[in-house]
């Protein structure tokens, strides 16, 4: 799966779980700049990629997970190996 794949993705699950279908996710984007992206739903985001890519988040892997970029190398990486 390549970044685009991944990125498609998750613009798909983000925009489900903050259910807006027209919501704006870019490359570069930081996750406090997406709006409905909040505490809560951050939790239901990653459970939902955590099942999509099968893989899990580690606790020190979700604090360093502030933007687009940091969350599709973070999936990459994991289904990579």
């Amino acid at each position: 799966m390549n970044e685009n794949e991944i990125f498609y993705t998750v613009h798909k699950i983000v925009s489900e779980v903050i259910g807006n279908a027209d919501l704006k996710i870019y490359h570069d984007s930081k996750i406090f700049e997406i709006e409905g992206w909040d505490s809560t739903a951050n939790v239901e985001i990653l459970i939902n990629l955590e099942s999509t890519f099968k893989v899990r988040f580690e606790v020190e892997e979700i604090g360093g997970i502030d933007s687009i970029p940091n969350l599709l190398k973070c999936i990459k990486n994991k289904i990579s190996n």
